[in-house]
């Protein structure tokens, strides 16, 4: 292979047999699936082998070349069907790439550039009467450009290093940054005072948000002070004080016990669909998951079958937050959860292979945030738990709830909480004590429990008398 900016070499013994291989991870029970997929991906093979004379044998795939397949099949195919044609391209180039059998995706390279509406906007573009003023439009703005994106990068990547996922401050920084080249100037020395007012004035967001934006850029900016790159901060606290402090009002959602057993049989009758035909089992897993083992959603949808280990009855937690990867204990009762689950996964036609992750959607792909909170939404509906326009739990709340319901059965049991603090804290991944202790004061339900257990103790004592010999 000679990779290059834009393109690669591709040898159709080793596309054939890969196909082989890539095919097999769709379900196994719709075989119409499959050769819809054969047909899509040789048809586009075809067209790229027939194209500007290439050796025999092999594909000179470039970001030029399967533009002109995209065009191709845009205007002689409808809308829907040339879509999903495109998109199985890219998903077989990207299992290609991933596989190392070529070097670079050049249908990602096409996404980058101009994948402002993905896919969609690209195959409408060449549909549409002028192209090329469509596809400029769709063109994805660089992210970090001049001395300015060169410290934020590095600003953004040492914060990342450090186990902080910095997704809010790197989007704040971009747009800062995409602000001052527009102005004339992304040299990081040349931004002013008067700047940083110009561009906190464009912005329509609350004053909040307006103060948590001048405070990530006052940050950023305090470190280049510390490398001396600059002297002086432009971000003045004058500046961020004049749009006040925003008081932190916002308290989690903790289910009741019997609100998650209704969701979670609530989950159980979410119907079968076409793109998800395991979503009443995966969806109840998923859930039972986050809500008994406290995890995140992320860390829950990184799983990989060989991340359990049935013998121990531990689940291995990786790419975590704070990169703290950690094993996680679970009991005969989820564990017998899980191998039901594991078995109408087999049953499903799924990939048993290590690492097939352990919740997907169709095949092997897995499941996204997105999707599950889509029918996570369905099933509160469904179990009566979102009523109205109020505000709805979200995703983050089950984990809440697992940690307010292990203190109060632990309050119940009458053992000493603040020593079991260090457990909870090492059992959900935190990266202090101090983050566990939130959940001490997050409910009143936890107050009432200390009362209970004070009146029970010295209650007499409240009341004149003496207390109860034990």
């Amino acid at each position: 292979m000679n990779p290059s900016a834009t393109g690669c070499e591709l040898y159709m013994a080793d596309a054939q047999a890969a196909l082989k291989a890539y095919l097999e991870r769709f379900d196994k029970h719709k075989p119409g699936s499959r050769n819809a997929f054969i047909y899509q991906i040789l048809d586009g093979l075809e067209f790229l082998q027939q194209k500007h004379g290439h050796p025999p044998g092999r594909l000179l795939l470039s970001k030029a070349l399967l533009m002109e397949w995209i065009q191709h099949r845009a205007q002689t195919r409808t809308f829907y069907t040339a879509a999903s044609s495109v998109r199985e391209l890219d998903d077989f180039m990207q299992y290609l790439y991933e596989r190392k059998i070529i070097a670079v995706n050049p249908m990602e390279l096409i996404l980058r550039e101009f994948g402002k509406r993905k896919w969609s906007g690209i195959v409408r573009a060449f549909q549409g009467g002028a192209p090329e003023a469509t596809l400029e439009r769709l063109r994805v703005e660089p992210g970090f450009t001049g001395s300015f994106g060169e410290h934020a990068d590095t600003f953004v990547r040492l914060h990342r290093s450090a186990g902080r996922p910095f997704i809010f401050n790197r989007y704040a920084l971009i747009a800062f940054n995409r602000f001052i080249r527009m102005a004339g100037s992304d040299d990081v020395k040349s931004v002013t005072p008067d700047i940083v007012k110009q561009w906190i004035a464009t912005l329509t967001c609350s004053a909040g948000m307006r103060r948590k934006r001048l405070l990530i850029l006052r940050q950023f900016f305090e470190h280049l002070c510390n490398l001396r790159v600059i002297k002086v901060s432009p971000v003045p606290w004058s500046l961020i004080d004049s749009y006040g402090r925003v008081a932190r009002t916002f308290r989690p959602y903790i289910f009741t016990e019997d609100q998650m057993q209704a969701l979670l049989a609530a989950a159980q009758r979410l119907p079968r669909i076409r793109p998800f035909p395991l979503c009443p089992d995966v969806m109840h897993m998923t859930i039972a998951t986050l809500y008994t083992l406290g995890l995140r959603i992320n860390e829950a949808l990184n799983l990989r079958l060989a991340d359990i280990d049935d013998k121990q009855q531990t689940l291995f937690i990786r790419q975590a937050k704070f990169y703290k990867e950690r094993y996680v204990p679970y009991g005969p009762r989820f564990a017998e959860r899980l191998r039901s689950y594991l078995e109408a996964r087999r049953a499903g036609g799924i990939s048993t292979a290590g690492e097939s992750p352990l919740f997907v959607r169709w095949s092997d792909q897995p499941l996204t945030a997105g999707t599950f909170r889509r029918h996570y939404l369905e099933a509160m509906r469904d179990a009566g738990i979102i009523l109205g326009e109020g505000p709805r739990p979200r995703i983050h709340d089950l984990r809440h709830a697992f940690a307010v319901h292990r203190l109060l059965r632990w309050y119940r049991e009458g053992v000493d909480v603040q020593k079991r603090l260090v457990l909870l804290s090492t059992f959900m991944g935190h990266v202090s004590i101090y983050s566990t202790q939130v959940y001490l004061t997050i409910t009143g339900s936890l107050l009432g429990e200390a009362n209970n257990r004070f009146l029970n103790a010295f209650g007499s004592v409240a009341e004149g008398g003496h207390p109860s010999k034990p």
